[in-house]
């Protein structure tokens, strides 16, 4: 596969998610411009390639670091501004759970993590968004 290849998988399965739609996840920015709620962006960020075995120039390991860059919108109310937010990472990980090939794109996802910084937001559209992070490792034998 690759690192494209992976991200079309996490924008197959992020789309399914009745939190997202089809329409709130894309490779590009451009869902920050058409979306009414929360989205994603996804990228790869990182990846590793080593042999497999000793020797043996074909096999690989690769190991692929997708970001998810979610965005809630401030739709005008704190309280539900938040309760968005904190919902964010327990919709990604119930994605990723109960797929963990990522669509068969790899072989496994070896770690999930994310974090947000509480003092962050970004305007676009003339709308508020805060921005969260989300890094998934996968593996692929190559």
């Amino acid at each position: 596969m690759s690192g494209s290849a992976i991200a079309d998988g996490l924008i197959t399965m992020l789309s399914a998610a009745s939190a997202f739609g089809s329409d709130a996840v894309a490779k590009d920015f451009s869902v920050l411009e058409r979306s009414s709620g929360s989205c994603c962006v996804v990228s790869w960020r990182r990846f590793v390639s080593v042999p497999a075995a000793f020797g043996d120039p074909t096999a690989k390991d690769r190991q692929w670091t997708h970001t998810i860059m979610g965005f809630v919108k401030d739709l005008g109310d704190a309280k539900s501004t938040l309760g968005r937010v904190m919902k964010f990472g327990d919709v990604v990980l119930g994605v990723i759970e109960a797929n963990d090939s990522l669509q068969g794109t790899v072989n496994s996802v070896d770690r999930v993590e994310g974090g947000r910084d509480l003092n962050a937001a970004v305007r676009v559209g003339g709308a508020n968004w805060i921005p969260i992070f989300i890094d998934v490792v996968s593996t692929e034998l190559v």
